[in-house]
């Protein structure tokens, strides 16, 4: 009889277990991760306050400006990302298919050549820069 209890316990202990094992690992939700990185010129100078914009597979975007020191941040869901950066006066640099997992990710920007247009165009569309939204245009005007 007792070894009939002590196999008892073990098989209840051993069912959460079995049970998790089972369930998906991350049910509606993949784990977050991080992905940063710094944005620079051709100079290697670091660039402040450019624009990087990293886009799910589903169409998600994620948006984030650098700091002083050039740097970005994201804290996303693990997955597949185009992501680009750009900022005025220079090129933009996009990265298709960039699996992210957890990682660094640095652009070099640089200016276009003698009045040719730059080759890549934004995935994101962007606002006239330092025009004010239409409510304040009378204000600011």
């Amino acid at each position: 009889m007792k070894r009939v209890v002590q196999l008892l316990i073990v098989a209840l202990l051993l069912a959460p277990a079995t049970v998790a094992q089972q369930q998906p690992r991350f049910p509606g939700n993949p784990p977050k991760t991080i992905l940063l990185g710094t944005v620079y010129d051709i100079n290697h100078s670091v660039m402040f306050r450019a624009h990087v914009v990293a886009r799910d597979s589903d169409g998600q975007d994620y948006e984030a400006t650098t700091n002083i020191e050039g740097v970005y941040y994201f804290d996303v869901p693990a997955g597949i990302y185009k992501v680009e950066a750009n900022a005025e006066g220079f090129c933009l640099k996009r990265i298709d298919n960039f699996k992210l997992t957890t990682g660094v990710l640095d652009f070099v920007l640089v200016v276009p050549e003698d009045n040719k247009p730059c080759k890549q165009r934004s995935m994101v569309k962007q606002s006239p820069p330092n025009r004010p939204p239409d409510i304040l245009r009378g204000i600011a005007e």
